[in-house]
C-alpha cells in the first residue's frame, strides 16, 4: 500500500464529523491563503462588526476564519489530536451539535463581554484603525529584504527628498477579530480532562499537572501565542460550565439526539463511513482514550491521545489486510 493510499485510509478511518470538520479547515486555510486573507475579513468574528454593524453571520463562521497560516496548522493538529476520541465517546450527531452551540454560544458570549469591557479597554469595540508605514519603514524594510532600498525619496523632477519621517502609506488596517478551531479544541480539553479518572496529568513528561487546572495550562499558552485570550478564556468557561452540569439547557439530551437519528431524514448520513451512532457511542463517564490506562504513575497527555490514534490507524488498516489475505 503507497504512502498516500495509507493516509487515505487512516484519514477515512476518522470518524464522519472530525473528517468534515479538519477538511473544511484546511480548505479555508488555503482558501484565505489565496485570497490573502480577504475571505478572513468576512468571515472571522470582530466584534465591532456583529454590535455595530449587525453582521450576525460572523457569529457562526468564525471558525473557518484563518488568522493565519501558521495558526491554522496549529488548530488542525490539535482538531486532530482532540476531536476523534470526544467523538467517540459523544456520537456523531451529538458532536455536531456540540460545535455548532459552542461556537454561536462563545462567540455571543465573547461580544457580550466586549460590550461591557468596551468602556474600559476601548479597542474591544473600536473601528478598524488604519495602519501606515512611513517612507523610512519601508525604506529600512526594503533594504532588509532586498540588500538595497527600493523606494525613490526624490521626485522626478529632481526636488529637495521628502522628509522620511512626514510622508506614509496606509498597508492595512487593525480591528479586534477572532477566528480558528481553537475554541473547540479548548472545550474538548477541558471535557476529556475533566473525566480522567487520575488527580493529575503528566505534561510532556516535565512535571504533574492536576486535572482540574490542566485546560488552564493549554489557556496561558494558546493566549501567551495569540492574542486572543478573552475568546479562548470564554470557551474554556462554557466547558467548565458543560461539565458540571450548569449548561443542559443549551445542548440537546440523548434522548432528542436518539429521536433525531431514527428520521429517515438522516438515513443517508447515518450509512456514511465513520458515522458514530448514539447507540455505538462509548459514552459517559471515561474516554477509553484514558479510562484504558494501566500504568501504575499518571501517563503522558500526548500518550493518551497516541492509544486513540494508535487504535484509529489499525482500524484503517483491516480491510487492506483482508482483501490481500483473500
Amino acid at each position: 500500500m503507497s504512502a498516500m493510499g495509507g493516509l487515505q485510509s487512516y484519514f477515512n478511518a476518522l470518524p464522519l464529523f472530525s473528517r468534515y470538520l479538519l477538511a473544511s479547515g484546511g480548505i479555508a486555510m488555503l482558501a484565505s491563503v489565496i485570497t490573502a486573507y480577504r475571505i478572513t475579513k468576512v468571515l472571522a468574528l470582530a466584534p465591532y462588526f456583529v454590535v455595530r454593524k449587525a453582521q450576525l453571520w460572523r457569529l457562526v463562521t468564525s471558525p473557518w476564519a484563518s488568522s493565519s497560516f501558521f495558526a491554522s496548522l496549529i488548530d488542525l493538529f490539535f482538531t486532530w489530536r482532540v476531536v476523534p476520541p470526544l467523538e467517540e465517546e459523544l456520537g456523531t450527531l451529538n458532536m455536531l451539535s456540540h460545535f455548532m452551540v459552542l461556537t454561536l454560544l462563545a462567540n455571543t458570549l465573547s461580544c457580550s463581554l466586549c460590550v461591557l469591557l468596551a468602556p474600559v479597554f476601548p479597542s474591544l469595540l473600536a473601528p478598524p484603525t488604519p495602519i501606515y508605514l512611513t517612507i523610512g519603514e519601508a525604506q529600512h524594510l526594503a533594504g532588509s529584504l532586498m540588500g538595497e532600498s527600493t523606494l525613490a525619496t526624490t521626485s522626478a523632477m529632481g526636488e529637495d527628498p521628502m522628509p522620511l519621517q512626514s510622508a506614509s502609506r496606509q498597508i492595512g488596517t487593525r480591528i479586534f477579530s477572532h477566528g480558528g478551531l481553537r475554541d473547540l479544541v479548548l472545550f474538548c480539553i477541558v471535557l476529556t480532562t475533566q473525566r480522567f479518572p487520575r488527580p493529575s496529568i503528566n505534561f510532556l513528561g516535565c512535571f504533574e499537572v492536576p486535572k482540574q487546572y490542566f485546560p488552564l495550562l493549554i489557556l496561558a499558552i494558546f493566549g501567551f501565542m495569540e492574542e486572543d485570550f478573552l475568546n479562548y478564556a470564554v470557551a474554556v468557561a462554557i466547558g467548565y460550565a458543560y461539565h458540571y452540569g450548569h449548561l443542559s439547557l443549551f445542548f440537546p439530551g440523548a434522548q432528542r439526539l436518539i429521536g433525531w437519528e431514527e428520521r429517515s431524514e438522516l438515513s443517508s448520513v447515518m450509512t456514511q463511513p465513520g458515522y458514530v451512532t448514539m447507540a455505538n457511542r462509548t459514552g459517559n463517564p471515561t474516554l477509553p482514550l484514558f479510562g484504558q490506562s494501566h500504568m501504575s504513575q499518571s501517563p503522558h497527555f500526548s500518550q493518551l491521545i497516541n492509544q486513540q490514534l494508535s487504535r484509529l490507524s489499525s482500524q484503517a488498516q483491516q480491510p487492506v489486510e483482508t482483501d490481500q489475505n483473500s
